[in-house]
């Protein structure tokens, strides 16, 4: 009876020396976490995104960006997610893989500053209406 108690004490010691362990690993011996520098690099990428996102809904409901334009870049940041989800599949971003993303989203920051400052070249031409605050696009009819 003695025995078997002070084996199941020494178990329970061993378990909690391991636990203690296990706990102080670090991030990369921790199998399903990215470590803080990741996490760092994931935040990044996904407020960039939301920022596009969002410059793009500002500059349409604006009018700076006509429908085609906001689709084009909208088509674009959807790719960029796309390859965000693919690259986190095994929760973690690589350097290639956030140079990648980075890039892609450069681009596209690019194309919307492009597209949202032209000022109306390359549009078709808004006609006037009688009406004051109205507008009269080429596709009613007038």
């Amino acid at each position: 009876m003695k025995f078997q108690a002070a084996a199941i004490a020494a178990f329970a010691a061993c378990a909690t020396i391991a636990a203690s362990f296990a706990a102080a690993a670090p991030a990369e011996a921790r199998p399903g976490w990215a470590g803080p520098r990741d996490a760092r690099a994931i935040a990044i990428v996904n407020h960039r995104i939301r920022n596009q996102a969002r410059r793009i809904r500002h500059a349409s409901r604006q009018g700076r960006l006509d429908w085609m334009e906001a689709r084009r870049v909208r088509f674009e940041l959807s790719h960029i997610r796309g390859f965000r989800r693919y690259y986190l599949r095994d929760r973690r971003l690589s350097f290639r893989e956030r140079r990648h993303l980075m890039s892609l989203l450069d681009r596209n920051s690019r194309r919307i500053q492009r597209l949202a400052s032209n000022r109306g070249v390359g549009r078709p031409r808004q006609r006037l209406s009688r009406y004051p605050g109205q507008r009269l696009s080429r596709y009613n009819g007038f």
